[in-house]
């Protein structure tokens, strides 16, 4: 896991270098921790979403939600009584396996931006 932090990381500080030159012809070290902090939030929110969905937060609505649905048809209704259809699983939305690693590297990124922003001025 370890590595796969450190090559976020790394890709990400590639990625503000190239924003930062790509919006100034020269490099500013405080654009360019601006930009920093900017792409490492994101990557923790988008790590952070990845995380809820695959747990199953949503599961418990979308189950309550076709039940609601189901029981406005007549048909639906019978049915679900005679198979005793009320058992709940909780089965995961999806599985991505660098989730925990993508929320990391956003947050030790979002820290030593911030770290330096404030050192420097």
């Amino acid at each position: 896991m370890l590595k796969q932090v450190s090559i976020i990381i790394v890709f990400m500080t590639i990625l503000s270098l190239f924003f930062t030159l790509w919006q100034e012809n020269s490099v500013h070290l405080i654009t360019f921790l601006n930009i920093l902090f900017a792409c490492a939030l994101g990557l923790t929110i988008i790590g952070a979403t990845i995380h809820i969905l695959s747990s199953g937060f949503f599961q418990t609505y979308i189950h309550h939600v076709k039940k609601v649905f189901s029981q406005f048809s007549k048909a639906g209704q019978m049915a679900d009584q005679l198979e005793r259809k009320d058992k709940f699983v909780n089965d995961a939305f999806f599985e991505f396996p660098f989730t925990v690693s993508i929320i990391i590297a956003g947050i030790t990124l979002t820290i030593i931006s911030s770290v330096i922003s404030i050192i420097m001025t």
